[in-house]
């Protein structure tokens, strides 16, 4: 019987003339051969075996159980192979080389062998059928030319199996081919189908299966799908199997779905070239399509906004050719579409310095460039940017762009022109001046050259635009420009600092003289009268002079001794010039020192008040007193209000100093009223420009309400250039607020200034002060006296006391009451007093004995 096979045995049969035979098949048939062969010959054991490298392989046996392997080298086979023909050995007991066999060496040996060899019918031994016996034994003819056919039978069912098992692989070869080639068409990402002859479908892959379902052995028409496509499908399909190769794009409408397709359909032809059916595909292009749309949508789009960019666009190849320019681009320089820079028409220089700018950009550099073209009044400016295109890290060309900056520069230039110079009058600003200023020395430093700076102040400017409104003040600012243009050298810088100030940069003058003779051709120019809407102006100026590099080494020091030299003029009259002199900064310096220590003192104890007792003759025990400032300076010691005020005036400390001053009086006041004094009036004097209005209120109320002192006992002394001033109005605003509040106001020095009449009635004045300068002049001089009769009645008139100030005689006392006068003042009725000395003061009543014995003295 034939038995399993193990890998180890087919190894056994590699690169042998068995090796296309399967043990595993060779059963039952051969079986029945050796059962036969046992049968009819009358022997213990037949066996079929195949020979390998190392063994002998039993395929069937019969009778003794069979061994499944023999070795090689023991084994009768190999000598069957071998020998190509039957093999007889009498007694195996005697031959060396199979005395070992399995067979032979055994209690109960089977020494006899006969064998033939398996011949293939190709012609190849791989084996051998062999019978076994217990003795010797003579075969007939008949027995050999059994044991050779049977042999025949083994190797010809063998090989019919092994032309099945080659039939089996080539079948499922083919099985396997058709599967991969459906899972190949199945994998094809579009459709694919076979028709036959007949144009029925025998083949569709998965796409197609998937879009139209299955349509195996139907014509198109007979497919289901819509009429107008399964016509398309009949009609291609119809010149195809004429031999046509047709192709086309089509669109289908699948329900609520729209498809794009590209499709093939060819003729099939067989062997002879006869057309037996037909191939077709159809590529889904939707996605393509849309695609493709949209890129040219896309690149529509894209060239139109290149086309309407505001500013022009192109492109050079890498040869410097023209390949693409935008509509600005061609309307400025023409269409230079496939021309090189060689072919251009333009002036020489500008083809030499674009060539060269290409060559740069082709070269790998970035160009930026701030181009002008053009001249007189048709000058453009251009922004140029030229970019090097690179693939790969090779420069094919270039793009670039002009972007007409022509407005902007327009706008910079005037922008520039505003930065630097004045609105109203076009003169160059402070900004320009300090620049032109700083220049002027560089120069003069470097040639040994002499600049002078002249700064001009116009006199007496606010009162035009006050009296005269902002546009005679306008006006008049055009014409000193225009004149100080007229006057000065070209060479020289006109500017406008601010407000009423300008100045004039004298740059290389030959001696510091000239800038006298420039300065005083200016103040002549400036003081011809000019008319403005029917009214007359003068315009007037004071100049400072500074002259580079004597009296300064620097631009910021010669500006600064200027305005020293300026301020000085002012002080000596106005409508002059002045040099600048080393005196000048010294003052200046020491007025600067003061006001440093000025802003130190407002807060501290070094700013006393002292208290001019103001008597009113005929009342019992009553007193005023006139509070002055004296500063205690840790150095200079107690300096008058005359030496301190202009400069608190004038750096602004004005208010702080009242707010101070009012403070520490009102403390006083309410001591000495808490002592007994019968005080009738505190005054507190403003200088002329003291604070301004609003702030006069706010100080004086704010004052009041943090003392126990009633506002009636309260005097403020204001002066006459005060309502003369700029601020005229706005003060009588601030003394109607005040009357109201109950503090008393006075007018101090009357009859020294312009104060009018009409002013008087309108104003809530209590007291006219009567100048010192009247009242010492009226003893000797009538007219004085007259103007002192004619104040005390004029004020009486209008309800107003009056006060004399300055009282230092007996004889002006007597003059002053018996004209009337209310209240008087002044050395002869005492001098200034601290807090402290006011109370020893009241009580003694010292000036009643200057009052003793004149009739107009008497009590009430």
């Amino acid at each position: 019987m034939s038995g399993p096979v193990t890998p180890e045995r087919r190894e056994e049969f590699v690169g042998l003339a068995g090796n296309d035979v399967r043990l595993e098949d060779l059963e039952e048939s051969f079986d029945r051969v050796t059962r036969l062969l046992g049968t009819v010959l009358q022997v213990p054991h037949v066996a079929i075996l195949l020979l390998g490298h190392r063994h002998a392989w039993t395929m069937s046996s019969f009778g003794i159980e069979r061994m499944h392997r023999i070795d090689r080298t023991v084994s009768f086979c190999p000598r069957v192979v071998a020998a190509g023909r039957l093999l007889v050995i009498q007694d195996a007991r005697q031959d060396p080389r199979h005395a070992h066999h399995p067979l032979v060496d055994r209690p109960d040996p089977l020494f006899f062998y006969a064998g033939v060899p398996l011949v293939m019918p190709g012609g190849a031994v791989v084996g051998s059928l062999s019978i076994h016996d217990r003795r010797r034994r003579r075969l007939s003819r008949q027995q050999r030319q059994l044991l050779t056919d049977c042999a025949a039978i083994v190797a010809s069912e063998m090989e019919l199996r092994r032309q099945i098992r080659e039939q089996a692989r080539a079948e499922a070869a083919v099985r396997a081919e058709r599967s991969r080639l459906g899972r190949v068409i199945d994998s094809l990402p579009f459709d694919f189908w076979l028709c036959d002859a007949q144009g029925r479908y025998i083949l569709q892959n998965a796409v197609g299966r998937a879009l139209w379902g299955t349509h195996l052995g139907r014509t198109p028409n007979e497919t289901g799908v819509a009429a107008e496509i399964a016509n398309v499908w009949a009609e291609n399909n119809r010149r195809a199997l004429a031999g046509q190769m047709m192709r086309g794009d089509f669109t289908y409408q699948i329900g609520d779905r729209t498809i794009q397709v590209e499709e093939i359909v060819a003729p099939v032809r067989d062997e002879q070239g006869q057309i037996d059916g037909l191939v077709g595909v159809s590529i889904d292009n939707s996605e393509r399509k849309a695609a493709e749309r949209a890129r040219r949508e896309s690149e529509a789009k894209l060239a139109a906004a290149i086309e309407s960019l505001p500013f022009g666009l192109w492109i050079q190849d890498a040869e410097g050719r023209y390949v693409m320019l935008n509509a600005p681009a061609r309307a400025r320089w023409g269409d230079l579409l496939g021309k090189r820079m060689i072919d251009l028409d333009m002036p020489p220089q500008v083809k030499r310095r674009w060539q060269a700018n290409v060559e740069q950009v082709l070269q790998g550099r970035h160009l930026r460039l701030d181009e002008t073209y053009g001249t007189g009044g048709d000058v453009y400016h251009l922004d140029t940017i030229l970019v090097p295109i690179q693939v790969d890290g090779q420069v094919i060309g270039l793009v670039g762009v002009n972007i007409d900056v022509t407005e902007r520069k327009i706008s910079e230039q005037r922008l520039h022109h505003l930065a630097h110079h004045d609105v109203l009058t076009g003169l160059p600003n402070r900004r320009a001046f300090h620049e032109r200023l700083t220049q002027a020395v560089g120069r003069g430093e470097r040639h040994g050259q002499i600049t002078a700076l002249l700064l001009v102040d116009l006199d007496a400017f606010k009162d035009v635009n006050d009296t005269l409104g902002h546009d005679a003040g306008d006006a008049l600012l055009l014409e000193v420009a225009s004149r100080l243009r007229h006057a000065r050298r070209r060479q020289d810088t006109v500017a406008r600092l601010g407000g009423d100030e300008f100045a004039v940069i004298l740059d290389a003058v030959r001696r510091p003289t000239d800038a006298a003779v420039i300065a005083s051709r200016i103040l002549v120019e400036l003081a011809r009268p000019f008319s403005f809407e029917g009214q007359e102006l003068r315009p007037c100026a004071s100049i400072g002079i500074a002259v580079f590099p004597n009296d300064a080494a620097t631009a910021g020091d010669l500006l600064k001794h200027a305005d020293i030299a300026l301020y000085r003029a002012k002080e000596s009259g106005r409508g002059r010039w002045c040099f600048f002199d080393e005196e000048m900064r010294i003052q200046a310096e020491t007025r600067r020192r003061m006001e440093r220590e000025l802003r130190r003192a407002v807060d501290g104890p070094e700013l006393a008040l002292r208290y001019e007792p103001v008597v009113r003759p005929g009342a019992a025990g009553r007193i005023s007193f006139d509070a002055t400032v004296r500063w205690l300076h840790p150095q200079q010691g107690s300096l008058e209000p005359e030496s301190f005020l202009p400069i608190a005036e004038e750096s602004g400390l004005m208010g702080p100093l009242l707010a101070g001053l009012l403070r520490h009086a009102l403390e006083d006041a309410s001591w000495w009223q808490g002592a007994g004094l019968a005080l009738e009036r505190l005054t507190v004097r403003l200088g002329p420009a003291s604070v301004m209005a609003g702030e006069l209120y706010r100080i004086v109320d704010k004052a009041l309400s943090g003392s126990p002192v009633a506002p009636c006992h309260l005097e403020i002394g204001i002066t006459e250039a005060m309502l003369l001033g700029r601020d005229g109005a706005a003060i009588g605003e601030v003394l109607q607020a005040l009357h109201q509040r109950g503090v008393g106001l006075s007018l101090t020095d009357f009859g020294a200034g312009h104060a009018s009449l009409l002013q008087l009635r309108r104003l809530p004045i209590d007291r006219l002060r009567i100048s010192s300068g009247f009242v010492h002049a009226a003893i000797n001089d009538q007219g004085d006296a007259a103007i002192i009769r004619a104040i005390i009645e004029l004020a009486h008139g209008l309800g107003i006391e009056t006060v004399a100030e300055g009282v230092a005689e007996a004889r002006q006392l007597d003059f002053l009451l018996a004209q009337g006068c209310d209240l008087v003042q002044g050395p002869l009725l005492g001098t200034p007093l601290s807090a402290d000395q006011v109370l020893a003061y009241a009580l003694g009543r010292p000036w009643e004995r200057q009052l003793q014995g004149r009739p107009a003295a008497l009590n009430d």
